[in-house]
């Protein structure tokens, strides 16, 4: 009975072995493949299989107005021609990049300040909600409001007119800005003006922009209120000039 059943279980095979002649060999074919599992074992296979995680979601598009702001690529001395003239220079280098635009220096003479003439900057009750990018198309300011609230930048402006990054002054005019920062070489920009877009003063001002005589305020790239006020410089020195969009 024994020898029936596993004839019945199994299909026969025989074969000459290698070099034995006459003599055959019987196999089965369900001694031979893979093992076979376990009931218990195909239950547990999909236990511990977890399903596949969902995509995290893209982030929200920002749909407000933009507005730019850059750095200039070229520095000056104090004699910008006065305010109009640092705003021609803004201007110039703008519409060179192909930027388009209207574009006014981040730059105070007297009451004529950032605070005044910049139309998203004048009412307090009541500004835009204009977020202010870089030229890379990074944002700097989620919008005026906020950043008079908190009084620092998200970014540094260190992009210019053709979103390249400025570098820091060369060595050799590094101890011109000392007490500037406490990083190390900075980026000096041409400001007079405090964090509050009014200015720092109207006495020391390189004679309204137009004179490489005296001295005036700067402000380096920073994200912290130095980026508009650091300290005080002669007019004699090479800064550049920070350009915003109207």
């Amino acid at each position: 009975m024994k020898s029936a059943r596993r004839i019945a279980l199994s299909f026969m095979f025989f074969f000459a072995l290698p070099g034995a002649s006459g003599c055959f060999a019987l196999f089965a074919l369900d001694d031979y493949g893979p093992p076979r599992p376990d009931a218990g074992d195909v239950l547990d296979a999909g236990a511990d299989t977890e399903p596949p995680e969902e995509p995290d979601a893209a982030p929200p598009i920002d749909t407000r107005p933009t507005k730019r702001v850059f750095i200039t690529s070229a520095t000056t001395n104090g004699n910008l021609n006065g305010l109009s003239g640092a705003d021609d220079r803004c201007q110039l280098l703008a519409t060179g990049a192909g930027l388009g635009g209207s574009f006014k220096a981040w730059l105070s003479v007297d009451n004529e300040t950032p605070r005044r003439r910049f139309p998203g900057l004048q009412n307090d009750g009541g500004r835009p909600d204009v977020r202010i990018v870089d030229t890379a198309n990074r944002t700097v300011l989620h919008n005026w409001t906020t950043y008079f609230q908190t009084r620092k930048l998200l970014l540094p402006i260190e992009n210019n007119e053709r979103g390249e990054k400025v570098q820091a002054t060369d060595a050799g005019a590094a101890p011109l800005f000392e007490g500037c920062s406490d990083a190390g070489p900075v980026i000096p920009v041409w400001t007079n003006t405090g964090v509050d877009g009014n200015a720092i003063s109207t006495e020391e001002d390189c004679e309204n922009y137009r004179s490489e005589n005296g001295g005036t305020y700067i402000g380096v790239v920073s994200t912290e209120a130095s980026w508009t006020n650091a300290c005080a410089v002669p007019c004699n020195v090479q800064a550049h000039l920070y350009c915003i969009e109207q």
